[in-house]
C-alpha cells in the first residue's frame, strides 16, 4: 500500500538536511570496486557501523564479481507490528569509475540512513 502524502510529508520532516549533507560528505570519493577497492573497503566498515549505531542488527552478505569479493551491508530492524509486511529501503554505496560518486549513489545511501 503507497503511502499517502501526509505521511510522506511526516517523514520528511524528520529527516535533517544537515545529516543528508554529512553523510554524502562522509561517502562522497571514488569509490568502484576494481579501480578503488580500498576506498570501497572503508565506505563499507562506515556504513556498517552507522547502521550498527542506529540499532539495526547488521550483516555483511559477501559477493563474488570478477575475482573480487564485495559485501552488501544489510541493517535489520524488527517492526513494531508483526502482522504486517516487511518494508525494504535500499541504496549502493559503491560509485561510477573515475566519479567522486556523491550522485551515485551517496544521496541515495543518505536518504537510507535518514529513514
Amino acid at each position: 500500500m503507497p503511502l499517502r502524502e501526509d505521511e510522506i510529508a511526516g517523514l520528511l520532516c524528520l529527516t535533517s538536511p544537515q545529516s543528508l549533507e554529512d553523510h554524502v560528505r562522509t561517502l562522497e570519493g571514488e569509490r568502484h570496486g576494481q579501480a578503488n577497492p580500498e576506498s570501497l573497503d572503508k565506505r563499507a566498515r562506515w556504513l556498517h557501523e552507522a547502521l550498527s549505531a542506529m540499532g539495526l542488527s547488521v550483516e555483511e552478505q559477501p559477493v563474488r564479481f570478477k575475482k573480487r569479493v564485495y559485501r552488501n551491508i544489510i541493517g535489520t530492524r524488527p517492526g513494531r507490528n508483526p502482522s504486517l509486511d516487511w518494508v525494504l529501503i535500499g541504496a549502493h554505496y559503491d560509485g561510477v569509475w573515475g566519479s567522486p560518486a556523491a550522485d551515485d549513489n551517496a544521496s541515495g545511501v543518505a536518504v537510507m540512513l535518514e529513514v
